[in-house]
């Protein structure tokens, strides 16, 4: 891909978002996607890259080496966050749940309310193991279910979860 094809994708994923027109589970595979492409442009913004170069900056300061890339630029999440007027926190949120929910269940989940409850899926990210082993011909309860509360939603998903998957801790 060339670099006017991937900064009109940034561009296109920049307006996606500022849109507001995604799903909740949408906006953060978005913020996951930007966040890629963010990184290949601009290499200094990763977290390993910012700490190296703090480490720079600090051996300057102590009058060891040049300093040199002293200026950087901003994180994804600063980045992210000040153009589309969110808190930083949030968008570290809607990255961990664009990543870490497995695509097996994103795919089982992306039409059901809970692909519109932030919480919920939050919560979901963050259960271990949750690369499932769901019977996708029969999703769990919360799945298909219009009327129940997030965290009604996230209990059927847990309980979903830890039936199926091996080695789950119970309790």
């Amino acid at each position: 891909m060339e670099l006017h094809e991937v900064r009109a994708e940034l561009a296109m994923i920049d307006e996606n978002l500022i849109r507001n027109e995604l799903t909740d589970l949408e906006r953060c595979d978005q913020q996951v996607r930007r966040k890629e492409i963010y990184e290949a442009l601009y290499p200094e913004a990763r977290k390993e890259a910012r700490e190296a170069s703090g480490a720079r900056e600090t051996n300057h300061k102590l009058g060891r080496g040049d300093g040199s890339r002293a200026t950087r630029d901003p994180s994804y999440t600063e980045d992210a966050a000040q153009k589309q007027g969110l808190h930083p926190g949030t968008v570290r949120q809607e990255v961990q749940i664009g990543r870490d929910i497995a695509p097996d269940v994103k795919e089982a989940i992306r039409d059901a309310p809970i692909a519109n409850q932030k919480t919920a899926l939050l919560e979901l990210a963050q259960l271990p193991c949750q690369s499932s082993g769901w019977n996708r011909s029969r999703p769990p309860a919360a799945v298909n279910s219009s009327t129940e509360a997030d965290d009604t939603a996230t209990h059927e998903v847990k309980t979903e979860q830890r039936r199926f998957s091996p080695g789950w801790p119970s309790g």
